[in-house]
């Protein structure tokens, strides 16, 4: 992690100073004074774990959970602990009894080699069901539990949503909102920028199964209302793939589980790929006009909707792997150095989208291991061939992928254009290459692989022939 150090000139009112950190702890003992009225009800605070019942029924729980691995802040509290333990020990003995903070029942999902206690994400998973078990006891039947939670990692929504299915409680509403600070502390990977708010309800005891098609309609519609409202202001990036979870869930949760026509059990972790694809679809849809997407590669949904969040400036590595963990695409096959589109920047921490001047391998344009050859590719191959003035070579490519006749193709490169800047070279070109008429053709080769690199794309049938 990166640590934020208060160091300035104490005297200056400058943030950090001594003056303004002492206005604000001022000013929030002022408001809990005003708020301690006589017509304000007893408030009862309790030190007790999570997951032990309260023993009352109440009609409202909120809670902002720790977010899986993303802090550590029994650790972080020994920071401020040691001192307090220094300074009124004397007046607290049982409460700083030991030299740091507890962490043995710690919910987070952090462990350190040869430490005794916190046993990683079984513990985590197994402590956050108990939780949530508990505040459904503690809840009476029309009463409502609001659940805070912003992560980057599907392991981590996948251990929470497990967590409020278990507990039978059923997402009714959610909104993305805007309070992850981005400065400060900050931990190795970016975090979301706004925290998803879902509001629940217990799963009526007469809740039965759902069938899959079902359930998958009503996600379908339920998303693709919020994500027009949550496109129409502004939200984009990572933020927008998980945003859709909530919406997603009211569907889900509502069931006891969701099965397939075959019987199998539709599982959470395939639920938020459903979701991500989902996103992705909408979101493309929006850059690409409506277009279908649905014959669209995992490289090209990936590169528009970086170009689109992004532009062509370096990207902070934390939110790009925010990205690719959204689309469900490996960062490192995205840096790969022969033919990816992402490269690191000078400074380590940022990430540069390649255009088709920068990615120079000859293999750019053929398939990958997986036997597909992504869109961006064929269109930074085109793109190539035509600045070499290659026609020949060109045309042939058109006819041999069917680039012409191909919508998505056209679709995609006009996207391109839409996002490169007015008058620029790289505009012109794709203008001029989504007019393109190949025209007929010749018999010429489309390829200008060296022999080594060639090789390279045999198949093991090819080689044992030879």
């Amino acid at each position: 992690m990166t640590w934020d150090f208060s160091e300035c000139v104490i005297l200056s009112e400058v943030p950090g100073s001594y003056q303004l950190c002492l206005n604000k702890i001022l000013t929030s003992m002022e408001t809990i004074g005003r708020a301690h009225i006589p017509e304000t009800p007893d408030c009862l605070i309790s030190l007790q774990s999570a997951t032990d019942p309260v023993n009352r029924k109440v009609n409202a729980i909120l809670t902002d959970p720790p977010y899986y691995d993303a802090i550590p802040y029994a650790d972080l509290s020994d920071f401020f602990y040691v001192w307090l333990r220094r300074l009124t020990s004397d007046r607290f003995s049982s409460t700083f009894a030991e030299p740091l903070t507890p962490k043995l029942e710690e919910l987070v999902q952090h462990h350190k080699a040869g430490e005794i206690g916190r046993t990683g994400k079984k513990f985590y998973e197994k402590g956050m069901a108990e939780s949530f078990r508990s505040a459904y006891n503690s809840l009476d039947d029309e009463g409502r539990m609001v659940i805070v939670f912003a992560h980057k990692a599907p392991d981590a929504w996948e251990t929470l949503i497990k967590a409020m299915l278990e507990a039978s409680l059923v997402v009714t509403a959610s909104w993305p909102i805007d309070t992850e600070m981005q400065a400060g502390l900050k931990v190795k990977h970016a975090a979301l920028a706004t925290s998803l708010w879902m509001v629940c309800r217990k799963r009526p005891a007469k809740a039965k199964a759902g069938h899959y098609g079902k359930v998958k309609r009503d996600m379908q519609q339920r998303i693709t209302e919020r994500l027009r409202y949550f496109w129409d202001v502004g939200i984009r990036g990572p933020d927008f793939v998980w945003a859709a979870i909530g919406p997603a869930l009211e569907s889900y949760s509502s069931y006891t589980e969701v099965k397939r026509m075959g019987g199998q059990a539709f599982t959470v972790t395939e639920f938020l790929t459903e979701v991500r694809r989902m996103v992705t679809d909408f979101a493309l849809g929006q850059i690409l006009h409506d277009a279908s997407t649905e014959a669209l590669d995992e490289w090209t949904r990936y590169y528009l909707m970086h170009r689109d969040y992004f532009g062509t400036e370096n990207a902070p590595v934390g939110e790009c792997i925010l990205l690719a963990q959204g689309y469900g695409v490996p960062l490192d096959d995205l840096r790969d150095r022969h033919i990816g589109i992402l490269k690191k920047v000078s400074s380590g921490n940022a990430l540069k989208l390649l255009g088709h001047t920068e990615r120079i391998s000859d293999r750019i344009g053929y398939a990958h291991t997986s036997g597909r050859i992504p869109m961006i590719d064929m269109i930074h191959r085109s793109e190539k061939l035509w600045i070499t003035g290659e026609t020949a070579q060109l045309n042939a490519y058109f006819h041999e992928h069917g680039l012409q006749e191909n919508p998505l193709f056209k679709a995609v490169v006009q996207a391109l254009i839409e996002t490169s800047p007015q008058g620029s070279d790289e505009r012109s070109l794709l203008e001029a290459l989504i007019k393109h008429e190949p025209g007929e053709f010749s018999g010429i080769s489309s390829s200008r692989q060296s022999t080594n690199e060639t090789e390279q794309q045999l198949t093991f049938e090819d080689m044992i022939s030879k």
